[in-house]
Protein backbone atom coordinates (compact mmCIF):
# COMPACT_ATOMS: atom_id res chain seq x y z
CA UNK A 1 0.00 0.00 0.00
CA UNK A 2 1.29 3.23 -0.98
CA UNK A 3 0.18 6.93 -0.29
CA UNK A 4 0.80 7.83 -3.31
CA UNK A 5 -1.63 5.05 -5.24
CA UNK A 6 -3.35 6.11 -8.14
CA UNK A 7 -6.30 4.46 -7.44
CA UNK A 8 -6.35 7.32 -4.46
CA UNK A 9 -5.05 10.62 -6.56
CA UNK A 10 -7.53 9.40 -9.36
CA UNK A 11 -10.58 9.86 -6.89
CA UNK A 12 -8.63 12.82 -5.26
CA UNK A 13 -8.27 10.61 -1.51
CA UNK A 14 -5.40 10.58 0.35
CA UNK A 15 -4.35 7.02 1.85
CA UNK A 16 -4.43 7.88 5.20
CA UNK A 17 -3.60 5.96 8.47
CA UNK A 18 -7.32 5.22 9.19
CA UNK A 19 -8.12 4.15 5.75
CA UNK A 20 -5.02 1.27 5.20
CA UNK A 21 -6.00 0.27 9.10
CA UNK A 22 -9.88 -0.20 8.14
CA UNK A 23 -8.96 -1.81 5.09
CA UNK A 24 -6.21 -4.23 6.90
CA UNK A 25 -8.40 -5.52 9.77
CA UNK A 26 -11.54 -5.57 7.47
CA UNK A 27 -10.89 -5.55 4.09
CA UNK A 28 -12.94 -2.51 3.27
CA UNK A 29 -13.35 1.38 4.20
CA UNK A 30 -16.52 3.57 3.73
CA UNK A 31 -15.01 6.45 1.93
CA UNK A 32 -17.01 9.61 1.36
CA UNK A 33 -16.66 12.56 -1.89
CA UNK A 34 -14.55 10.31 -4.27
CA UNK A 35 -14.15 12.46 -7.49
CA UNK A 36 -15.66 10.75 -11.14
CA UNK A 37 -13.57 12.17 -13.79
CA UNK A 38 -16.44 10.66 -15.77
CA UNK A 39 -18.84 12.52 -14.35
CA UNK A 40 -17.08 15.70 -12.23
CA UNK A 41 -18.84 14.95 -8.59
CA UNK A 42 -18.64 13.32 -6.30
CA UNK A 43 -19.81 10.03 -4.22
CA UNK A 44 -19.76 7.53 -1.78
CA UNK A 45 -18.80 4.13 -1.91
CA UNK A 46 -16.71 1.44 0.17
CA UNK A 47 -13.00 1.14 -1.17
CA UNK A 48 -12.55 -2.73 -0.88
CA UNK A 49 -8.93 -4.04 -0.27
CA UNK A 50 -8.23 -6.65 -3.73
CA UNK A 51 -5.11 -8.69 -2.88
CA UNK A 52 -4.10 -10.83 -5.80
CA UNK A 53 -1.00 -12.12 -4.27
CA UNK A 54 0.61 -10.04 -6.76
CA UNK A 55 3.50 -7.48 -6.10
CA UNK A 56 1.14 -4.92 -5.66
CA UNK A 57 -2.82 -4.83 -4.25
CA UNK A 58 -5.47 -3.68 -6.00
CA UNK A 59 -8.69 -1.39 -5.25
CA UNK A 60 -12.38 -1.74 -6.41
CA UNK A 61 -15.26 -0.03 -5.67
CA UNK A 62 -18.47 -1.54 -4.05
CA UNK A 63 -21.34 1.18 -4.24
CA UNK A 64 -24.30 0.74 -1.52
CA UNK A 65 -27.65 0.22 -2.52
CA UNK A 66 -30.30 3.40 -3.19
CA UNK A 67 -33.57 2.90 -1.49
Amino acid sequence: MWKNNKFFTSKKKELTKRIAKTLLEKGKCKVTKLYSKKTGKTYDANIVLDDTGDKYVNYKLEFFNKK
